[in-house]
């Protein structure tokens, strides 16, 4: 059975470490595209786009993050909050040289480093960092995003990253963390945090949330969560078959006709049956809808 994820994505943007002389600020305005995602956000917070261009950015406008595009030869400049000459810009500054460019338009890991690259743009060097919270992904193609979470990209045992920049809710800029409304008995809370803005998540019905790995995990491998009290049900101990392989029992739940109990080695997990199918209990799984009868009404199908 593959292996439960949280579903919310990034949307954070590399940076530089170069700077440049200061240039008059435009006033020229920048256009909407098509809404991202829904959120919490303020009205008007602007956020970095994650798209890797320097002239987009995210604009929330009624709890939608908006893409924003600067006018033709502009950047969007985060500490005047405008649109500006890409030189007053450091995510766009001038390039560098070190000699890990080529020919070819590519990331490079810079050695020692978790969040610290080197991306190569016809033939000119440009030493980038992932926002805090994120690492540098080395299988990442030119110009696929090249940051992710940790949990997917993890470091190096001899390397470092950057020093976090965390705010009062958020231990990193970017990341899955723990929630202040999680408890041992209703596990499925946890905080994603946005530029070190913190955004109440939940987990998928019947998964919580695991801070080891950053991910929605079953309740019985999260060691902070009371599985048993969270999903209502005590599973029998595990066992085994004559091999020594571990035995998946099933088993249904009063007045559920698509959600049922999997016990795997003595942890309940709460699944549900695929659209056209009924959990039948004299068979202990999921079969066609039309052929399990049910004297009860059945319960609404669960919405993820």
């Amino acid at each position: 059975m593959p292996q439960p994820t949280a579903t919310s994505v990034p949307i954070p943007k590399t940076t530089t470490t170069t700077t440049t002389t200061p240039a008059p600020v435009t006033t020229s305005a920048p256009t909407a595209t098509t809404p991202l995602i829904t959120s919490n956000c303020r009205n008007g917070e602007i956020y970095p786009s994650g798209t890797g261009s320097c002239d987009q950015f995210l604009m929330c406008y009624n709890g939608i993050f908006v893409l924003m595009i600067c006018p033709v030869g502009l950047a969007y400049n985060y500490q005047t909050k405008s649109c500006d000459w890409s030189g007053n810009v450091p995510a766009c500054g001038a390039p560098g040289d070190t000699g890990y460019c080529g020919d070819t338009n590519a990331y490079y890991k810079l050695e020692g480093y978790c969040d610290i690259f080197i991306e190569c743009v016809e033939r000119q060097e440009f030493r980038r960092s992932c926002p805090d919270g994120l690492h540098f992904n080395p299988e990442a193609p030119w110009p696929q995003y090249p940051c992710g979470y940790p949990m997917d990209v993890p470091c190096g045992p001899k390397d470092v990253q950057q020093t976090a920049r965390s705010t009062r809710d958020c231990p990193h800029e970017y990341g899955f963390f723990e929630s202040p409304l999680a408890t041992r008995v209703d596990c499925g809370h946890y905080r994603q945090c946005v530029d070190g803005v913190p955004i109440e998540m939940l987990c998928p019905w019947g998964l919580a949330f695991n801070p080891e790995i950053g991910r929605c995990d079953w309740p019985a491998l999260v060691p902070s969560c009371d599985a048993e009290a969270f999903l209502g049900y005590s599973c029998p101990p595990g066992s085994v078959d004559e091999y020594g392989y571990d035995i998946t029992e099933n088993f249904g739940i009063p007045g559920k006709c698509y959600t049922f109990i999997s016990c795997h080695r003595g942890g309940a997990r709460l699944l549900t049956c695929d659209l056209g199918f009924k959990f039948d209990e004299t068979v202990n799984r999921c079969v066609n809808s039309d052929l399990v009868r049910s004297s009860t009404p059945c319960e609404e199908r669960p919405k993820y």
